[in-house]
């Protein structure tokens, strides 16, 4: 997978693969993105909990994982966060990230490395409250526990480039790993994935989107 580092319209980095003419974030601002879809539609959501369990499908540049740090702190919340990735970036990649430039929070530059480097395949704590296991393998060979999660960001690359990110199959494991009541956020708003996670039995809603893009989808798991 051939990628390079590109600079968004907030001076964010993201970072673009080539041979399918897909960005890890958006060009029109990866951060700004980031909190719009993960964090203000789907994560704050459970702000008022004490206790949130967050999957992540396609952790990519890590951009989530650090968004969701620095949100839970501000409620003092516990977070368990289970993050997959099929394609882990090289340190010459993540070293360079930009991210933590433009957040509020000096004092806690070096999170992003650390996020990155920590080896994946067992837990580890950020802080005395974020929770984080990292998988480095890809969603249709995942292991997921059932009906653990309160919110899914659903942060793979769109249908063209990966349809089979988006097909029943593979949407129903994630479905069976949501709680009751769970929420799953992501910026595809395609008739296809709608129909599909109506077919699994969730409420789907589309959303106003970040700058340069119309449209998000959030779907909810319904209680029984």
């Amino acid at each position: 997978m051939n990628r390079k580092l590109i600079i968004t319209d907030d001076g964010s980095h993201s970072i673009q693969v080539e041979e399918l003419g897909e960005n890890y974030h958006s060009s029109f601002g990866a951060i700004t993105e980031s909190r719009h879809i993960y964090i203000k539609t789907g994560f704050k959501v459970f702000c008022k909990r004490s206790n949130v369990n967050v999957l992540e499908i396609g952790m990519g540049t890590g951009l989530n994982v650090l968004l969701t740090l620095y949100e839970s702190g501000k409620n003092n919340q516990k977070v368990y966060y289970h993050a997959l990735e099929a394609f882990p970036l090289e340190p010459s990649f993540y070293e360079k990230l930009n991210f933590e430039s433009f957040l509020e929070y000096p004092e806690k530059v070096g999170n992003l490395n650390k996020i990155h480097s920590i080896p994946a395949g067992k837990s580890h704590m950020l802080n005395d409250n974020f929770e984080i296991f990292k998988d480095y393998v890809r969603l249709e060979n995942a292991i997921l526990p059932n009906e653990k999660f309160d919110v899914v960001y659903y942060d793979a690359f769109g249908p063209e480039a990966q349809p089979e990110m988006w097909n029943i199959p593979v949407l129903e494991k994630v479905c069976n790993a949501m709680k009751y009541g769970g929420i799953l956020v992501t910026f595809s708003v395609k008739g296809l994935v709608k129909r599909n996670l109506r077919n699994l039995g969730f409420s789907v809603e589309t959303l106003p989107g970040p700058p340069g893009k119309r449209h998000i989808l959030c779907a909810w798991k319904d209680s029984i």
